[in-house]
């Protein structure tokens, strides 16, 4: 597991977790949020002249690129790094798309499918097209809910 401390008070920066979520807790003026590091997890961080989100997978399961940051309790790999307001806004809007139109069965997907999303939302290739033929080629079986809607505004 890997464990993620989300301050509460105002800092000069802000972190964010997503991934297969395992559990949270309140401590103080903090919430810890627990994920399963047996599947890649992404970390968001929003300072006040940039934004960053880091595509992450433990390192037992991928022993390169490793880091260490701020707020995160164990080291990991790093599989992508988005930078800038464009990347991050595509990459978040195209995960919470997928999340939305899949359950949020794409956070189960292995580290691959990640970093060639990472990929599209980079070079602004995150159509809705795009990001459920990528998803299927990962997991074919994986059933969509059919009343999400992608709009020109997402992208």
């Amino acid at each position: 597991m890997i464990s993620v401390l989300i301050p509460s008070e105002d800092n000069y920066f802000h972190i964010y977790a997503e991934g297969v979520f395992h559990s949270m807790q309140h401590i103080e003026n903090e919430t810890e949020i627990i994920l399963d590091d047996n599947y890649p997890f992404i970390l968001f961080y929003t300072f006040p002249y940039h934004n960053r989100i880091y595509i992450c997978c433990s390192k037992e399961i991928c022993n390169k690129n490793l880091f260490s940051l701020y707020n995160v309790n164990k080291e990991f790999s790093v599989i992508s790094i988005l930078e800038g307001r464009r990347s991050f806004d595509r990459f978040k809007k195209s995960l919470d798309y997928l999340k939305q139109k899949t359950n949020g069965e794409i956070l189960k997907l292995p580290a691959a499918f990640f970093w060639q999303l990472a990929y599209l939302c980079k070079i602004g290739h995150n159509n809705s097209y795009n990001l459920e033929k990528l998803t299927k080629k990962y997991n074919y079986k994986i059933v969509y809910k059919k009343e999400v809607k992608w709009s020109r505004k997402n992208s």
